[in-house]
């Protein structure tokens, strides 16, 4: 009795595609439902440079200098006193051990400048002052090595967007006033409650 006929032959061949047909669309479902996930995770905007850690919040910081998204005054940049701006902190949780402060130049032709660094900020903070900080806030390097704030001065031309970025934190951070941005994002990573942003630009 002869099993490998052309007929059986052409029987498994069919059975054999029909098996790898099968698999294929099997494995192409899980690969799906697992990407939906994924994508859910890793589609959420940075902050922080990377900062990928945005919750959910009533916290919003605010100026009574300028509104979100609108021009800097001079007097806050180099082209004036090269102050820092006063800025309104609302909807701290109570859950806040401290806040950070920092100001950022996403658009710095060299790539991203620190201006401004600030931590241990008291969770009962409303406000911070117009060329002044706040009690027992710690101030660190920026990128121009000084501790504090650094004023906007972007190259002549197109305006330059600075954001000025509030995070409530589950702790105080034991930090010298020599840590830069890099050091805070450590020492921050897992104990971020919670983040606003507040923009402005500038042209010079």
């Amino acid at each position: 009795m002869k099993l490998f006929t052309r007929k059986n032959i052409s029987i498994v061949l069919l059975i054999v595609v029909l098996i790898v047909v099968g698999l294929r669309w099997a494995v192409g479902k899980s690969l799906i439902a697992l990407k939906l996930p994924l994508a859910s995770v890793f589609s959420r905007p940075a902050v922080l440079g990377e900062a990928e850690y945005r919750t959910v919040s009533a916290l919003k910081l605010s100026s009574s200098a300028f509104t979100d998204g609108q021009t800097l005054p001079e007097k806050y940049t180099c082209k004036g006193a090269g102050v820092n701006p006063p800025l309104t902190i609302s909807g701290v949780s109570d859950k806040t051990k401290s806040l950070v402060l920092i100001l950022e130049d996403p658009d710095a032709p060299g790539g991203m400048l620190t201006h401004w660094l600030m931590w241990n900020i008291s969770s009962s903070a409303k406000e911070i002052r117009e060329d002044g900080g706040f009690y027992g806030a710690m101030a660190g390097r920026n990128s121009f090595g000084t501790a504090g704030f650094g004023a906007p001065c972007p190259p002549p031309g197109k305006a330059y967007r600075y954001i000025f970025r509030l995070l409530a934190l589950d702790k105080r951070l034991v930090l010298s006033n020599t840590a830069d941005l890099p050091i805070l994002n450590q020492n921050m990573e897992n104990h971020i409650l919670a983040d606003t942003m507040l923009t402005a630009t500038f042209s010079r």
